[in-house]
């Protein structure tokens, strides 16, 4: 099985951005490129990371980090599960799993997404982020996988 992540660089400048040399537009995107795959073999390394990996710049103020805790039987913490993230556009993004059974990504202020949360062992769940939920800085959110329901045994007397 191979897990999605996510990689993040944080950058500080003097001038807030405004000396950074990666060319970004007015809205903070950058402009070219916006594949992490087109970065790393830039380098001459051979990579697919998928086509949910892009490259952003992130301004704290634009943004919601979210924050989500998986955890499964007896509240144990779910430290393998898989994410599949769409934002309300229709288009996927990464997560950092931080490997203790809460997973990271960031949306931006009044952005919607689906998540899909799948693990080994468990019935796959949706959690839903709203626009009221990426209105501040930061939202956490619990969800519980279930084991799945086993087929009912049927007598033949």
């Amino acid at each position: 099985m191979t897990r999605r992540s996510a990689a993040a660089v944080v950058i500080a400048t003097e001038n807030n951005l405004k000396d950074f040399v990666n060319p970004v537009d007015e809205n903070g995107r950058i402009v070219a490129p916006d594949s992490f795959n087109d970065v790393i073999k830039s380098y001459g390394v051979p990579a697919d990371y998928g086509d949910a990996s892009k490259i952003g710049v992130y301004e704290g103020n634009n943004t919601t980090t979210v924050t989500l805790t998986v955890t499964g039987t007896d509240s144990a913490a779910v430290a393998n599960a898989a994410l599949a993230i769409t934002k309300g556009d229709g288009s996927r993004i990464g997560y950092l799993n931080n490997a203790n059974g809460t997973y990271t990504f960031v949306l931006g202020r009044g952005e919607t997404a689906t998540v899909e949360v799948s693990a080994t062992g468990y019935t796959t769940a949706t959690v839903n982020v709203t626009a009221a939920n990426t209105a501040a800085a930061t939202y956490a959110v619990t969800q519980a996988l279930t084991a799945p329901v086993a087929p009912a045994k049927v007598s033949t007397k």
